[in-house]
């Protein structure tokens, strides 16, 4: 529906997954794993959701973190549009749960997401 708006799929993918979690940093293998989407495709659409300034990028120890970034004068737009369509919304790296928290949860655990 959608993600057919969008150039590619990863780029949506990428996208929607910080809509989904909005104030947890997210790397780029958890998106990847999470969301379906090969690293080298997750990684070519952060560098471009940070050049296009919706999401910032920090070191994490020797990891790089990424989240939304607050100051994007589109931010709360975007952030409809994605709300609306949340529920239609499913990654297949992604386990149906009942709480969304449990989901970034089961990852951060190590088990199975």
């Amino acid at each position: 529906m959608i993600e057919e708006l969008f150039p590619t799929k990863s780029l949506y993918a990428t996208l929607a997954i910080f809509f989904d979690y909005p104030d947890d940093p997210l790397h780029p293998r958890l998106i990847a794993r999470a969301t379906g989407i090969d690293i080298k495709c997750v990684r070519r659409q952060l560098s471009r959701l940070v050049r296009s300034g919706v999401v910032a990028s920090r070191n994490a120890g020797k990891e790089r973190r990424y989240r939304l970034r607050c100051e994007f004068p589109l931010l709360g737009e975007l952030a409809s549009i994605f709300g609306k369509t949340r529920d239609s919304r499913y990654y297949p790296g992604q386990k149906r749960f009942h709480d969304p928290l449990e989901f970034i949860e089961d990852i951060l655990d190590g088990g199975e997401g």
